[in-house]
């Protein structure tokens, strides 16, 4: 795994490799997500309910929580930058640690 993050004791998500993995703090993990193109980087979120995932090709993913990731638009992969780290204060303003640099999405 690279990343950890928690809304709270019963919201824990952890990522790496090509898969994000859901705890509700009870010790038994949960795949939501595997991919098999590219690694899952970093997870991070705002809330239970908005929860988001960058990818080692520059992908953002976003899960409001049901399990159920899709993508997020914020950055454009073609770019051809990699993602290492996702932070942010609200939805329109998220930071991308990237290959290339830092990247300030404002939707």
């Amino acid at each position: 795994m690279h990343s950890l993050w928690g809304a709270d004791a019963t919201h824990v998500y952890a990522a790496g490799g090509g898969v994000i993995l859901f705890s509700t703090g009870n010790g038994t993990w949960t795949q939501q997500l595997r991919v098999t193109t590219e690694a899952i980087a970093a997870v991070w979120g705002l809330s239970p309910t908005s929860v988001y995932a960058c990818t080692s090709k520059g992908h953002v993913l976003r899960s409001d929580g049901s399990g159920q990731w899709s993508a997020f638009e914020l950055y454009d992969p073609a770019l051809g930058a990699g993602c290492y780290g996702i932070w942010g204060t609200a939805e329109d303003n998220l930071y991308l640690a990237t290959s290339d640099g830092v990247f300030h999405g404002t939707r």
